[in-house]
Formats: C-alpha cells, sequence, structure tokens
C-alpha cells in the first residue's frame, strides 16, 4: 500500500453550443477537455519502508472531444448524431529500494527500477446516431447505434510482460453497439420493451498495468494485452399504472455478457514488490466466455389521503460466472425502501425505513465475505412559518444500529476482502433555509 504526497492536475474544458439553427438543426453541440496530471505514490509512511523503499510517479494525459448534432428530419422524429474522441496516454516507472532481504539487512541497498505503465496509449475514436420516432399518438420507437474504433499500444514494454505474452503488438478493433426501445402509452399506463448490446473495451488498466497493486485488494494485477471486449446483451420490459390513489411501476431485465472481463489468482506469476510477502502471486485480467445478470424492480406508492403517503421501492439482482460457476462480485442484495410521508401546508413529517437482506452469494475468487442483513430508520421535519423561512431537523439510523453495505469495504493486507467499514450511527442534524 501507498500514500500520495502530492498531486499535481491541470484540467482545461471548452463548450459551445448554437440553438435553434433552422427547422431542421436544431443544435449542434461542441465539447473538448484536456488533462494533465502528474501523481507520486510512496510507502514513506507505511511499515514495509524500513525494508524497501518505494516511489511511483505516474504521468497521465486525457483529451478529447464531442460534436453533436440535434436534427428534426420531420415533425414525428428527432435526431441526434455525432463523433467523439477520448485518447489516454501513461507513463511511470516504481523505484524500489531494497534495504532486506531473506530476511537480512543489506550492506549496500539496491535499486531495482520497474515499468508499470510502459508508456501506454488507448485512444477510441466514436461515431454515434440515436433516432426517436412517434409511430402513432401514444407509440414511441428509440433507436441507436454507436461504433468505436479503438487503437492501443505500449512503446516501453517491460520484460514481465513480454515473458507472459510473447512480443507485443499494437492493437486495433471495432466495436459496436446498437439499442431498440419500443414504449406505448395507454390512458393512466405506459409498457417499454427494449433490446440492446453494449460493447465496453478493456481499460488501460485492465490492458497494461504491470505488477502493480491498484487499491482493490493486496493483490499484484498483471494486465493483458489481448483482451477482447466485453459485450454485454440486455433484454429489458417495464410496466407503469396510476390509479386514483396508487401509482405502480416494475421493470425486469436479463444480461447475457460475452467476454466479461475479471482478474484471477495466477500461481505461475510470482509478485514482483517485496515477493515473500502474501499473497506472492499476481492476478491476472483475463476474458470469461460468459456470464449473466437478472433482476427486477418494483415501486408501489399509495396515497392514502391527501396529506399521508406510503411509498416503497424493492430491487434485486440475481448474477453468476458461468465459466467460474460461481456468482458474479460486488452485487447488491435484497433491497426494500418504506417511506412514510405526512405533508401540510407549512409543515411536514417523513419517516423513511430501509431494509437490507443477507448477502451470501459471493465470489471466491474475488475473495468477497458475506455481508449481514440490517434495517434502519430516519426521522426528518420541517416547518415553513413564512413564504420564503425553512427550519428542518432530521435523526438518522435512529437506533443507532452498528451495520455495513455490501459493497463498502476497505482492503487489508490479507488474501480476503474482510475489512468492513462501518456506516455512520445515530447522526442528528438541523438546517434554516431561507430565499431572498
Amino acid at each position: 500500500m501507498m500514500d500520495s504526497p502530492y498531486d499535481d492536475s491541470y484540467l482545461i474544458g471548452l463548450d459551445y453550443k448554437i440553438t435553434k439553427i433552422s427547422n431542421f438543426i436544431n443544435d449542434i453541440t461542441f465539447k473538448s477537455f484536456y488533462s494533465n496530471v502528474d501523481h507520486l505514490m510512496t510507502n514513506e509512511n507505511r511499515p514495509s519502508f524500513m525494508m524497501t523503499g518505494a516511489s511511483t510517479n505516474v504521468f497521465a494525459t486525457t483529451y478529447g472531444g464531442k460534436l453533436e448534432f440535434s436534427l428534426s428530419p420531420n415533425e414525428n422524429s428527432m435526431l441526434f448524431t455525432g463523433i467523439d474522441a477520448n485518447l489516454i496516454s501513461r507513463e511511470g516507472d516504481r523505484i524500489r529500494i531494497v534495504k532486506v532481504m531473506n530476511g537480512n539487512v543489506l550492506p549496500q541497498p539496491m535499486t531495482k527500477i520497474d515499468k508499470v505503465w510502459q508508456d501506454a496509449t488507448l485512444n477510441d475514436f466514436g461515431v454515434f446516431a440515436e433516432l426517436k420516432y412517434n409511430l402513432a399518438n401514444k407509440t414511441t420507437v428509440t433507436t441507436g447505434a454507436r461504433v468505436d474504433f479503438i487503437s492501443s499500444s505500449i512503446d516501453d514494454p517491460a520484460i514481465q510482460m513480454t515473458e507472459l505474452y510473447g512480443d507485443i503488438e499494437d492493437k486495433n478493433e471495432t466495436n459496436f453497439s446498437g439499442n431498440i426501445a419500443i414504449k406505448r402509452n395507454f390512458k393512466d399506463a405506459q409498457i417499454q420493451l427494449a433490446i440492446g448490446r453494449g460493447t465496453r473495451k478493456a481499460s488501460m488498466m485492465e490492458r497494461y498495468i504491470n505488477h502493480f497493486n491498484i487499491g482493490v485488494d493486496p493483490y499484484e494485477y498483471m494486465g493483458n494485452p489481448n483482451l477482447d471486449p466485453e459485450i454485454n446483451n440486455q433484454i429489458e420490459f417495464s410496466y407503469k399504472k396510476q390509479y386514483k390513489k396508487i401509482n405502480i411501476g416494475a421493470s425486469v431485465f436479463y444480461s447475457i455478457i460475452e467476454d466479461y472481463i475479471t482478474a484471477i489468482v495466477n500461481e505461475d506469476v510470482p509478485r514482483l514488490y517485496m515477493p515473500m510477502t502474501e499473497p506472492r502471486f499476481v492476478k491476472q485480467f483475463v476474458n470469461v466466455d460468459q456470464a449473466m445478470q437478472s433482476g427486477f424492480e418494483f415501486n408501489f406508492d399509495y396515497k392514502a389521503t391527501n396529506n399521508l403517503t406510503f411509498a416503497t421501492n424493492t430491487a434485486y439482482t440475481y448474477a453468476k460466472n458461468k465459466d467460474f460457476n460461481e456468482p458474479l462480485a460486488q452485487i447488491q442484495p435484497l433491497t426494500v425502501n418504506v417511506n412514510t410521508i405526512f405533508e401540510k401546508k407549512n409543515y411536514w413529517v417523513k419517516l423513511n425505513a430501509h431494509f437490507i437482506a443477507k448477502q451470501d452469494r459471493i465470489s471466491t475468487t474475488f475473495r468477497e465475505t458475506e455481508s449481514n442483513a440490517y434495517a434502519t430508520f430516519d426521522l426528518s421535519a420541517g416547518i415553513q412559518p413564512t413564504k420564503n423561512l425553512t427550519i428542518g431537523a432530521s435523526v438518522l439510523n435512529i437506533f443507532d444500529k452498528a451495520y455495513f453495505d455490501h459493497l463498502n469495504f476497505s482492503y487489508k493486507n490479507s488474501n480476503t476482502l474482510s475489512g468492513r467499514i462501518f456506516e455512520p450511527g445515530r447522526n442528528f442534524t438541523a438546517y434554516v433555509k431561507y430565499k431572498f
């Protein structure tokens, strides 16, 4: 683990928009950006500094932009189309000063230099279009497509990468994404069916990181320049219905993920930094042939009186790594929120309840641990004595419940993700707001 003594970042952005150009061209939007980051990490304040001093200086440059046109081909359609670009380059080495080796203090410390980013570049040029078309007064079709032209390379490959992958050549890929959705409105209801294919390119880290701890867990990570893009094929159906006092809504989805990108332990590749420290092997990014996700969301609102409303929301996701025959990592368990709201003209009271189920569907390859079920309650109230003055107060986590969220944890120097970060206990807040 390392700390960051400094981070010098520069960011420049330019946005420009022209509106109401003609009956055919509604708007033209242009956005551009440039950032430069000089980021230093060291272990000077860590116990490991006594054995090996380490410092990593990373230089990252990112720039690009987008040009988008909003068009009206006819009175029943709206077309958004354009191009964009995102260009990334990174360089940086880790300098190690080895003071102790195999338990023995060296008479003269050894200096070693590890190529972390290897002068890597990742460029993405995209072309996109989205069309919204009114088939009839109550039916709308939305369809879109995107093509990305990706190029990636490293100019200074590390010996660890060439030993694992051989000669690393520049890689070019063309990724296609598309979707279509049909929405039908009725008098007091709405249904929608959407089908889509989303393609995600492997990130700079997933491609080119070299024997470096990226803060996810205690493992060193190895990139994979041969990764294929991750493809998500998803279908989703949603329904909304409004009654006199009741509103309901529901959606269900199912997705098949091809070439899912994850990291697995490779026991043929020992760690480079402090090699005798556990875990002694790296995690290597790989493609998984197939994974899946499915789930639902349901909301129910009931207006009991003109002043009293009950609202609930329930969400659940089931996910599986089919190649490893285990759940996908970092999936939120069943979640239910219940809100009770009492409102009058000049004051209101709200009681919020949150119920989270136990998550025992965990990924062993990701070293997840189970999380317990919990429930919390929040109470807030406010008053508006005058038109411009509002006074409010709240009590969060009324019963001072000790709990942690499944997706909120710290990473310890061990083989498991056991470090849990507890959420705040009972918390009192108050505010006074005046409009001038």
